[in-house]
């Protein structure tokens, strides 16, 4: 279908006058997810909080060592995250680098929950997480969208490598240019850094070293003991389709879990949209789709194949 001016390519949109209850209430939630969002950044913004995890990053790049300060402040990605992220991390002001990290984790929390984003902000993990500054949501939507990018999850790579575990998917699915496609990323860049700094990447691996490997509370399970979980979701996830169970397997495979680390959870929730999405076109009879809903069924299909 071709699209004509006024006119999207599903066919032409109702008028708010003309929209069912229901998706008038879910567009206004939306809305005041949205307005929430803006509300908590401003407000984390103006009382400073303590974005603590954002100053390990960006003091790191702030001082001749990256890798020295074990006990305070201590960096622990590798050199090739470090490398990538530097013009990010290298920002002067630290409060704009606080402000761009928080604001791209208060847009995957909205984007995650939708119509319930006003609430999600009241969890205590959610607002931890974007009070820290940390990445862990930003890693979740790098999940979710590596399932029609998978070039996306050389970010998972190189930040959290054990996660990649979710690849498997692919390689399960029969996908295997998606699944090597951001390996090889991660590898050359990894590379390269080796090559131009090999004393980064030693002191990567001695405070790699000095890390305890038994977690504390609340999650005291080291990866060692979640892997097969994670594994087992992810395998299944694949060969059922469920998209949730990969998340869900994502997360488990995280390196350490956090207090903070539940907020992951939200990134089930477009997941479980997904597995929707794929059962509602599959009971739909050959041709009797509508024109929006054939458009999102193509849009799911290009995301997953």
């Amino acid at each position: 279908m071709v699209a004509r001016r006024g006119v999207s390519i599903g066919g032409p949109r109702p008028a708010w006058g003309r929209l069912p209850p229901r998706a008038v209430v879910v567009r206004l939630l939306r809305a005041l997810g949205i307005a929430a969002g803006v509300v908590v950044w401003a407000t984390f913004t103006v009382s400073e909080g303590n974005p603590a995890d954002a100053w390990s990053y960006w003091w790191a790049a702030h001082r001749d060592d990256v890798y020295a300060d074990v006990v305070c402040c201590g960096f622990i990605y590798s050199p090739a995250a470090y490398q990538v992220a530097y013009p990010l991390l290298s920002i002067e002001s630290f409060w704009v680098f606080v402000g761009i990290v928080r604001a791209a984790e208060v847009a995957a929390a909205v984007a995650f929950a939708g119509p319930a984003a006003a609430l999600v902000f009241w969890l205590p993990p959610v607002a931890t997480e974007i009070n820290a500054a940390n990445i862990n949501l930003l890693l979740m939507g790098a999940v979710l969208a590596g399932f029609r990018w998978p070039v996306v999850w050389t970010f998972v790579l190189l930040t959290k490598p054990s996660a990649g575990i979710g690849l498997l998917w692919f390689i399960l699915r029969g996908e295997w240019r998606r699944a090597v496609l951001p390996v090889a990323i991660a590898a050359a860049i990894c590379a390269v850094s080796i090559a131009a700094t090999p004393h980064m990447w030693a002191g990567w691996l001695a405070r790699m070293a000095e890390i305890d490997p038994n977690p504390g509370l609340p999650f005291p399970f080291p990866l060692w003991l979640r892997l097969p979980f994670a594994l087992l979701f992810v395998v299944w996830g694949a060969r059922t389709g469920r998209h949730w169970a990969l998340v869900l397997g994502t997360i488990l495979a995280m390196p350490r879990l956090y207090l903070q680390s539940p907020a992951m959870l939200l990134a089930l929730l477009p997941a479980l949209g997904m597995d929707q999405a794929a059962r509602t076109r599959a009971a739909a009879p050959a041709g009797k789709s509508s024109g929006g809903s054939m458009v999102g069924a193509e849009r799911f299909e290009r995301s997953t194949s």
